[in-house]
C-alpha cells in the first residue's frame, strides 16, 4: 500500500536529505533522487500524469506538509532504549 511518507517511485521513506519530499508544479511529490533520475536536459516528466514540467530538481519547492508530518524512526536512535 503506498504511503504519503514514502516515493511514488523508488517506494522508499521520504527524509530531510537526498529523500527529500519535492513538489512538482502539477502538484506530485517524489523524492529529491528519483527527481534527479527522471531530469533530462532540464525536463521532468511527472510519473503518475506524464505532464512535462520545465524545472530543475534542486529548484523545486519542498513538500514542507509531509516533511514536517514524518513520523519518527527507529533508525535513528537504534540499540539506543533511552
Amino acid at each position: 500500500m503506498e504511503s504519503i511518507f514514502e516515493c511514488g517511485v523508488c517506494f522508499k521513506p521520504y527524509n530531510h536529505s537526498d529523500k527529500k519530499p519535492l513538489s512538482l508544479p502539477c502538484g506530485h511529490t517524489f523524492c529529491l533522487e528519483c527527481l534527479r533520475k527522471i531530469n533530462k536536459h532540464a525536463l521532468i516528466k511527472c510519473p503518475f500524469d506524464k505532464i512535462a514540467h520545465h524545472v530543475i530538481a534542486e529548484n523545486l519547492p519542498v513538500n514542507y506538509a509531509v516533511l514536517t508530518a514524518l513520523p519518527m524512526t527507529q533508525s535513528s536512535t537504534s540499540g539506543d532504549n533511552t
